[in-house]
């Protein structure tokens, strides 16, 4: 008994740091369920997202605030890439021995973070100990005109809202002891400030979470049609650790441990990222055809099968 008012009061004083929306009706602990009169979706197409996050994610771990702020980040990028406003977040959370108070403390307030600068807010969850740590965060957002994968056209240029690589390297470093690398995993960024050109000007639009490459396969895939990818902006921190380990840099655009920018089309000249076009059919990188390149990690026994692939395919372009 005594444990269970400890951990209530935790949860207690975690929630407090977290943004509290005023459509919830409910106190914590107060319901079953959490309680919200929907008022700001004001007849707006609702918007719903689940991702659930572990160590396989490779994500920066030495860092509880930075770990925080990627899951927040990754969680609302869903929304986002669908030209919707994040709304409300929760997450069922199971914690392992690393997840001490402060560890936790420092993990909400990256978070709270993320949903400040989105304008979205904490509505609860579940909370549980585990032998191995997993976050399952769901999002509700709304948009007045939802952004799908398919509706690219030829000719349209393809854009994406920040550089590449910020996932890969996290996963680099998290897979590797490399204590002769000088600089940590910058964390994830959420492209809050492109979404009124994504509302306005995208015909379809993906989040990078499984990689550029696989991204750019999903839009073609879905919008019955081909790409050219040139002109790739990689993290200049990425790059300097695949130049380091002399690793090709086509491999941080096409392993699938992503970064969550937004990766979209359009007919107008935006001030973004502009990599490539779509095409009536085919698939190109840099000139070079991919269209049998295949960058998925489950087709592979294990990790080491998988990047040792990828490096031999991609040092091939």
């Amino acid at each position: 008994m005594h444990a269970i008012i400890e951990e209530e009061a935790m949860i207690e004083r975690l929630c407090r740091r977290m943004p509290r929306a005023p459509e919830q009706v409910n106190r914590v602990f107060e319901a079953d369920a959490e309680i919200l009169a929907l008022s700001r979706l004001n007849h707006a197409h609702l918007l719903f997202s689940t991702d659930e996050f572990s160590a396989e994610d490779c994500f920066w771990m030495q860092d509880a605030r930075a770990l925080g702020r990627n899951i927040a980040c990754a969680a609302l990028s869903d929304i986002l890439a669908s030209g919707g406003r994040p709304l409300y977040y929760a997450h069922s959370l199971s914690i392992d021995a690393r997840f001490n108070e402060a560890y936790l403390t420092r993990f909400y307030e990256g978070i709270a973070e993320i949903l400040v600068l989105a304008g979205a807010y904490f509505i609860g969850g579940d909370f549980g100990r585990a032998r191995d740590w997993r976050c399952t965060a769901s999002v509700i957002g709304s948009a007045e005109k939802p952004v799908l994968r398919s509706g690219a056209k030829a000719g349209e240029h393809l854009y994406i809202t920040g550089p590449v690589g910020a996932g890969n390297l996290q996963a680099a470093l998290s897979l590797h002891d490399l204590p002769e690398v000088p600089f940590s995993a910058p964390g994830f960024t959420l492209p809050i400030a492109a979404l009124p050109d994504i509302m306005a000007h995208a015909t379809s639009c993906i989040d990078t979470s499984d990689g550029l490459f696989n991204a750019a396969c999903a839009l073609a895939r879905m919008s019955d049609c081909g790409f050219a990818l040139e002109a790739i902006p990689y993290l200049p921190a990425a790059e300097k650790l695949a130049r380091h380990l002399s690793l090709p840099l086509s491999m941080l655009a096409f392993c699938e441990c992503g970064e969550y920018e937004l990766l979209f089309t359009s007919p107008a000249e935006l001030p973004y990222h502009r990599i490539g076009r779509i095409t009536e059919s085919g698939r190109t990188f840099d000139g070079k055809h991919v269209e049998g390149f295949s960058a998925r990690a489950r087709a592979h026994t294990d990790m080491q099968s998988y990047l040792e692939e990828m490096q031999r395919l991609c040092a091939g372009l």
